[in-house]
């Protein structure tokens, strides 16, 4: 079974919904390419230009990540994923079910803000990088990913830091003389699970312009 993960992006800047004949179409741009998100621990991460450049999945769109609340999908002609230099632009058609239309509601009434996408990382890279104040974070470039699902959400949520922990793990673990010269295991251990209960409370959201 696959590792997915999901991030959420603020998008109100990019929500648009039009009129087209009798449809309704809904558009958004999530998730930024090339961008750093904010600091969360000492990790920050970027999703690269061309990471989903291979990906061929049947992309769903569903609100709140809801499988039983399908309002597009790829193979239906109903989602269109463009990707472009500043992220991955989605255009659906709405139908007509109760969903949609509360879900239209709530956006014309600035209660969707946010959307947020699944993915599961087929290649990655970590590099230490020394901030300005002398602090070091951990930064994650995800180069290869597949596409799995998206959509609004009201609530910021950042899921699947497990994942992204697993995988610095595994590059510290192999660059261990360079990034921890002299360092305890016993310290290690300890700043792991603290950076681990970090991941999992959920703290703040995931990539703010």
């Amino acid at each position: 079974m696959p590792d997915i993960e999901k991030r959420f992006y603020p998008v109100a800047d990019t929500v648009e919904l039009r009129q087209d004949g009798d449809e309704r179409v809904l558009t958004w741009v999530s998730p930024p390419y090339d961008r750093w998100s904010p600091i969360r621990g000492d990790m920050q991460e970027m999703i690269a230009r061309d990471a989903f450049a291979d990906s061929t999945d049947d992309v769903i769109a569903t609100v709140e990540h809801d499988n039983s609340k399908i309002f597009a999908r790829v193979s239906a002609g109903t989602l269109k994923i463009e990707d472009r230099d500043d992220g991955a632009h989605h255009e659906a058609r709405l139908g007509d079910r109760s969903y949609e239309r509360d879900l239209v509601t709530s956006i014309e009434r600035g209660e969707i803000t946010g959307a947020s996408f699944e993915f599961v990382t087929l290649k990655d890279e970590w590099e230490k990088h020394e901030r300005d104040d002398g602090s070091t974070i951990f930064r994650r470039k995800v180069l290869k990913a597949r596409r799995l699902q998206g959509g609004p959400v009201a609530q910021p949520f950042y899921d699947g830091g497990q994942v992204a922990l697993r995988s610095l793990e595994g590059w510290r673990a192999a660059h261990e003389d360079i990034v921890m010269p002299g360092l305890a295991s016993r310290w290690y251990q300890m700043h792991l699970e603290q950076r681990r209960r970090q991941m999992e409370s959920g703290l703040g959201s995931c990539c703010n312009p």
